[in-house]
């Protein structure tokens, strides 16, 4: 579980990792602000505890087909977790130079789920609205050699014990707007190599064609229109510029 997950590893999985929805309901939830359109979503799922160093973050890697605009961050829902006291946080970055240093990656959007706080529930994820922001296409047609991307997270304690939830796999219905990567997860005990990407989820699991589903992002659909294109593109080139650690 210490094969190094990036993307320039992984173009011959793209289209292949499943994502799982989550596995219980959240009792109090709050009116939906709009539709939510998932990245993924899941008939079933299943889990499993983490007896490592917490907290940790488990997610994927993946693509965008064109230009669009994400207008959300999800979580997945679990029995158990809304009476916890356990607090999670979904992480998007975006990275460059096929990820290969911690200074590629860049945070794009984040958010944190806190135990008992009342969300909008849809596809068995819990989901908080964002911006919307432009997330520029990463797909073969522009990026053939596979360099740039996107890897999502959700960062938390994942080892067994109340209100603590579980990492997910499962086989997952995919929108044909994305083109899902390899699988990933790291821990905070920072191992000696490499250094510097924690929560980057860059360590590869090694469940094959299942993924780490805890979190999950909303798009609007539908092409960009010109300006929005324009201004996306912008805004990926700032961000590129803007190399921060990812930590």
């Amino acid at each position: 579980m210490n094969l190094f997950a990036k993307k320039s590893t992984l173009a011959a999985a793209w289209g292949s990792i499943a994502g799982a929805t989550s596995l219980g309901f959240f009792v109090g939830l709050a009116t939906p602000a709009h539709a939510y359109i998932p990245a993924y979503t899941v008939p079933s799922a299943s889990g499993a505890s983490y007896p490592g160093t917490n907290p940790s973050s488990w997610g994927l890697f993946f693509d965008t087909k064109a230009n669009m605009l994400m207008d959300g961050l999800g979580f997945s829902s679990q029995p158990g977790w809304p009476t916890g006291s356990t607090q999670y946080t979904v992480t998007l970055w975006s990275f460059d130079n096929f990820g290969t240093d911690p200074s590629d990656y860049t945070e794009v959007a984040s958010k944190t789920f806190i135990p008992g706080v009342s969300y909008t529930f849809q596809d068995n994820y819990f989901w908080q609205d964002l911006g919307p922001i432009p997330l520029a296409n990463t797909g073969p047609s522009v990026d053939p050699f596979n360099r740039k991307g996107y890897v999502i997270a959700a960062i938390g304690d994942f080892s067994a014990g109340p209100g603590n939830v579980q990492y997910e796999s499962g086989v997952p219905t995919i929108s044909p707007n994305f083109l899902l990567g390899g699988n990933g997860y790291n821990d905070s005990s920072q191992p000696a190599l490499p250094v510097g990407y924690y929560p980057v989820p860059i360590f590869d699991g090694g469940v094959g064609i299942n993924g780490y589903f805890n979190p999950n992002l909303s798009y609007v659909p539908g092409p960009l229109p010109i300006l929005g294109v324009a201004t996306g593109l912008g805004v990926a080139r700032r961000i590129r510029r803007r190399v921060k650690s990812a930590s």
